[in-house]
């Protein structure tokens, strides 16, 4: 059951490339054979997704236009595509993501009148870490969006806060 998010697969990657035997990275099974000793290597850090969920989210709250800078595109898994359905116009321009500034942002709706539902799960699922990022900018859209948070009781409890400040959710907790 290990975990297999892209950071997880680099640290793999880059211990291999100095010596390691790391095999099923990628999966939920890492197999590690012991080596003697490990040789130097360079390394380019990933960006934080986290971060990056954090700009696509301020950029549409605030009504901004904003560039993300190298943010390794292929490596974020579902978070562009996350933040697309609530609305957010973004474009990747190389490994770049620009956010236009809009006025407003629409909730995908579907033909058959469900509701869009966004849930975390573990990778290649919705981070956690963003749930809260996309609850707080679903505030702002127009439409309607559940979000379940199943991985991280009590998470969402900031929630009343943000009643109190006019937010129109319905926290439940099953």
């Amino acid at each position: 059951n290990a975990a297999c998010e892209p950071y997880l697969q680099q640290l793999c990657k880059m211990l291999n490339r100095m010596g390691a035997k790391i095999s099923g990275i990628g999966s939920n099974l890492l197999t590690i054979e012991g080596v003697e000793s490990l040789g130097g290597t360079e390394h380019t850090m990933l960006p934080d997704m986290i971060e990056i969920g954090s700009f696509i989210g301020l950029a549409a709250m605030t009504e901004s236009e904003i560039t993300i800078k190298n943010c390794q595109i292929a490596e974020l898994g579902v978070i562009p595509d996350t933040f697309r359905r609530l609305g957010i116009q973004m474009e990747f321009r190389g490994d770049d993501i620009y956010i236009p500034s809009q006025k407003n942002y629409q909730i995908e709706s579907f033909i058959d009148g469900s509701i869009l539902t966004i849930a975390d799960a573990p990778w290649p699922g919705f981070t956690p870490d963003l749930i809260s990022i996309i609850l707080v900018t679903a505030t702002q859209a127009r439409g309607n969006v559940l979000i379940h948070q199943k991985m991280f009781e009590s998470r969402l409890f900031f929630v009343d806060n943000l009643i109190d400040m006019g937010a129109k959710i319905i926290l439940c907790d099953p």
